[in-house]
Formats: C-alpha cells, structure tokens, sequence
C-alpha cells in the first residue's frame, strides 16, 4: 500500500528487490535467508557508513572466491548497483524470452537511468536526504 504522505517510504526496498541484489551481489544462497536473523549493521556513525550484510558461512561452505561485492569492493549500496539489480529483477518478472534493451514497450536504459538519475541528481536538499536514507540497507 502506497503511504499518501510519504510516498517514497518504501521505495526500492521490496522483498524482491533485496533478494534480487544479494543474488546477484553476494551469492543465491544469501537471497534465500530470512530477512529477520540477517540485518544490515546500523551501528555506523553516519548513513553512508551502514554495511551491507555479510551471510556467515560454515567451515565446509568456506571458499578462496569473493562475491561479486567482494570482486568490486562493495561495502555500501550503490544506486546503480541498486538500478542493475532492479533491471535485472524486472526482466526475470516479465513474459520476454530474450534480453532486448527495449522489450515491447518497455525500455530497460531508459528504466536504468531513471533510477540512477533518481539517486545522483536529487531536486532538493529535502530529495538529497531522501535518496540518502533510501540506500540504507
């Protein structure tokens, strides 16, 4: 449901979406954990220092290999990591059986841009503290 007073309450943080980015950042497995025992650190003093959160692995799931947050040195969301996953989620919700850059009436640069330009070109100071709360994982 849509919050009439604050209508980005909520705004790219579905359930979907948060699985969606720990499948393609961290690992499969890590999308299929229970949201309630895995909780992003908050304990940072500033927003921009919140840490996404690491699945703890067992002595025989223990590898030499990173996760692509690994590979890429990710410690924060970042909006186009967050646009990439969202492209990605939308894709495997729709009908297309090929990956097209414009699928039907859709255009997934388009969709990329809008979000990243959400992100990295807030329309007011307001707006600003909004995306920043936003990439709070």
């Amino acid at each position: 449901m849509t919050d009439t007073i604050n209508p980005t309450k909520g705004f790219l943080k579905g359930e979907l979406l948060l699985k969606a980015v720990k499948h393609v950042f961290t690992s499969p497995s890590s999308a299929e954990e229970d949201p309630e025992t895995s909780q992003p650190d908050t304990s940072a003093e500033t927003p921009s220092q919140v840490h996404l959160p690491k699945r703890q692995r067992t002595a025989r799931e223990r590898c030499t290999q990173c996760d692509v947050a690994g590979l890429l040195q990710m410690k924060l969301m970042q909006p186009r990591a967050l646009a990439y996953a969202a492209v990605q989620l939308h894709f495997a919700l729709s009908s297309a059986g090929t990956w097209r850059i414009i699928d039907d009436d859709f255009d997934y640069n388009e969709f990329y841009h809008n979000i990243v330009d959400y992100f990295e070109l807030p329309s007011s100071p307001d707006a600003a503290q909004d995306v920043e709360n936003l990439l709070l994982w």
